[in-house]
């Protein structure tokens, strides 16, 4: 059994998730809910022995259950999306900021695009002249 297919035969047999995951919702889009919210419910979820349960059953890792879960039940996208939800919810890894180049490697970037634009312009002269 998949992560996927344990995540839902949690949702269908485990009826408190179930009311909690729509009472989480409360008619809200996925997209209006915070993200504090959503890992708070998913850290809720990783203390219950049901949990564990659809894990044994389905020979995967509670934590896989638990990104199936989100990635599905909750809607939170990609798996890269849905991962990053867990990781934060269960181990407080925060998303690393975005890393900004500084102006020295910006000009470098710079000087090698152009670098490559020069030796593309040569390769195209030269088959051109090997085609005529």
């Amino acid at each position: 059994m998949t992560a996927a297919a344990a995540a839902e035969a949690l949702m269908t047999y485990d009826t408190c998730l179930k009311e909690r995951v729509e009472a989480h919702f409360a008619g809200r889009s996925h997209l209006e809910i915070p993200f504090s919210e959503n890992a708070a419910l998913l850290r809720e979820i990783a203390g219950t022995w049901t949990l564990s349960l659809a894990a044994a059953a389905g020979g995967v890792t509670e934590r896989k259950v638990l990104v199936a879960l989100a990635r599905h039940h909750l809607r939170l996208g990609t798996l890269k999306a849905a991962t990053s939800t867990v990781n934060v919810a269960l181990d407080g890894e925060e998303t690393p900021e975005p890393y900004i180049k500084s102006k020295e490697e910006i000009e470098q970037d710079e000087r090698v695009a152009a670098a490559n634009a020069s030796v593309r312009a040569q390769v195209r002269e030269m088959l051109r002249q090997q085609l005529k």
